[in-house]
């Protein structure tokens, strides 16, 4: 048992905080009372069951006490006279009903009191009037009370995880700016909320519609909600009228309901910054997404999206689009864009707005073809760059000069034969390029004018090998060995030198795991003893293969041990 001598205490006359956390108490130390001049004191992860004899009303400045994670069942009648406390955490104990003393506490700001047993809400925390956070997360609350409005100064409730049916009893608070109620069982979401508030979170609910009812006469309808978040639902429809008038939000999180279409009411969010609607049943996006002009993220993915639209090029903003595993066969061509050398000095930039702000843009698992490259070659800053699982077959039509922004390029599960000779000035920045589950024969000989390269991983092709051609052919350097075969490859032509080089992709580093054998790596063997820091790409294909090669690297006195997979 942790004690504490009085003498040592005494000598702390600047203590202000004691952290006794996870020290397996099952009581208090009986000197910390003369701390006085004590404001915080965490008892947190402890076996405390009472606190009785802990005489805590005997520290006149505590202002934060953290009792969570004990075992604690009810709170002493001295703490009614603990007329400082601000901040009170008895969350993870084993409270039933919420103690009378409460209701004296009334300089409590912030009470957590998550994942006990309590199902009713508690009458006590009406008393509270300077309350600004409740947290009571993880209980087993049906309903609150009707009348909440003695809290008048709450800020912040968190009632995720209960078994909540209605929330407009808080969320009309006067000062109420984030309401939590993540995985509840609210049926419909009345959007007609308080002035104040700012995030509404209550995904993971069986909300099947929202709807906006007329507030109080004396109180003028706001919406002032910036974030919202109805993901996980059973959302059919999207009313139009709904959406029209939150024209404050910022962010909005759609995710995981069953509607079929966005509503034209939208474009009236000018505010958004972020839209996600994935893993619904949308199969367009309407014209007026081109009002967003401020937004920078929108994530789309599964759904049943058959075309990226044109209205999409004149959102400004633009810098992050998800539309992978939709039914996507084209992308809408941007607006005629001029020759660089044909314009005018004078002449304002040609670009549609998209052109200019996209920089990761994930297209995989749709059905697009080699003549999206025509849409492609319009972006000026893209980075990233994901055309994983559709139908391309050659990249020859990709010219120089209109990639030479991308750094991560994602080409694995098509049915592409070819690279182009020229790859190297096709994509100067490349550090990530994945080819896995082509069907390529061969590798161009330039591949190694790659320099910045670091990942690469071609697995699963059909890569093909002519011996008297080798310097040619740089698929050479990702050979897949039989381990029958020598360790080291000769040249046939002369005796006592090998034929593999890779010491021109200094930088090419892991991609993939030993587990998954889908690899391709030059590392020195010290580095190979290190885990492996990214996973490889997945694909429909599973017929990987990986092996260790040792040799000899020219102009270099050391060993190496690679891997490689094909």
């Amino acid at each position: 048992m942790l004690d504490i001598p009085k003498d040592f205490i005494d000598s702390c006359t600047s203590l202000r905080e004691l952290i006794l956390a996870g020290s397996a108490l099952k009581r208090i130390p009986i000197n910390v009372r003369h701390a006085s001049g004590l404001r915080w004191l965490d008892l947190s992860s402890n076996r405390i069951h009472k606190l009785d004899d802990a005489a805590l009303d005997m520290l006149p400045s505590l202002a934060i006490l953290r009792l969570q994670n004990n075992r604690i069942e009810t709170l002493p009648a001295y703490f009614g006279r603990m007329t400082r406390l601000e901040r009170l955490n008895i969350s993870n104990n084993k409270l039933d009903k919420l103690p009378d003393v409460v209701a004296e506490m009334t300089s409590i700001v912030d009470l957590d009191i998550s994942f006990n047993t309590i199902t009713v809400f508690p009458p006590q925390i009406l008393a509270l009037t300077m309350l600004e956070t409740l947290v009571v997360v993880g209980n087993s609350l049906k309903e609150f009370p009707q009348d909440c409005s003695s809290l008048g100064a709450l800020r912040s409730l968190d009632c995720r995880r209960n078994g909540l049916t209605d929330l407009t009893p808080v969320s009309r608070l006067p000062k109420l700016a984030e309401l939590l109620a993540e995985d509840n069982q609210v049926p419909a979401l009345d959007l007609t909320l308080g002035p104040e508030l700012r995030t509404l979170e209550v995904g993971k609910n069986d909300i099947t519609r929202l709807v906006l009812l007329q507030g109080p006469q004396e109180a003028p309808t706001a919406f002032s909600l910036m974030s919202l978040d109805v993901s996980n639902a059973k959302l059919s429809a999207l009313d139009d009228a709904v959406f029209g008038q939150l024209t404050s939000l910022t962010h909005l999180k759609l995710d995981n309901n069953q509607f079929r279409s966005v509503p034209a009411s939208f474009g009236k969010l000018t505010q958004l910054v972020s839209l996600s609607f994935t893993d619904n049943q949308v199969d367009v996006l309407p014209d007026s997404i081109c009002e967003l002009q401020r937004l920078e993220r929108l994530n789309v993915r599964n759904n049943n999206l058959s075309e990226i639209p044109a209205a999409l090029w004149k959102c400004a903003s633009l810098s992050w689009l998800n539309a992978t595993s939709n039914v996507i066969h084209s992308f809408a061509l941007p607006p005629t864009i001029p020759r660089p050398d044909d314009l005018a000095d004078d002449e304002p930039n040609p670009y549609p707005p998209l052109a200019l702000s996209l920089a990761n843009l994930y297209l995989g698992d749709n059905h697009l073809t080699d003549d999206v490259c025509y849409s492609l070659v319009a972006f000026q800053r893209l980075r990233l760059l994901n055309l994983s699982l559709n139908d391309l077959t050659t990249l020859q039509g990709w010219t120089q000069g209109e990639f030479a922004s991308i750094e991560e390029l994602y080409l694995s599960g098509n049915a592409i034969t070819a690279l182009p000779d020229d790859i190297h000035l096709l994509f100067p920045k490349l550090t990530t390029l994945y080819l896995n589950a082509n069907k390529l024969q061969s590798l161009p000989v330039d591949m190694d004018q790659l320099s910045a390269l670091t990942t690469l991983d071609v697995g699963s092709n059909q890569l093909k090998y002519n011996i008297n051609n080798f310097q040619f052919e740089w698929n050479w350097c990702v050979l897949f060995l039989d381990p029958a075969l020598p360790r080291a490859l000769a040249d046939p032509r002369h005796a006592g030198t090998t034929i593999l080089s890779y010491g021109t992709l200094t930088l090419l580093a892991t991609a993939g795991s030993r587990s998954s054998a889908t690899m391709l790596r030059t590392s020195r063997t010290s580095h190979l003893r290190r885990p492996l820091n990214r996973p490889p790409l997945r694909t429909r294909h599973d017929h990987n293969g990986c092996l260790s090669l040792s040799t000899i690297c020219p102009n270099s006195r050391d060993s190496r041990t690679c891997e490689y997979s094909v």
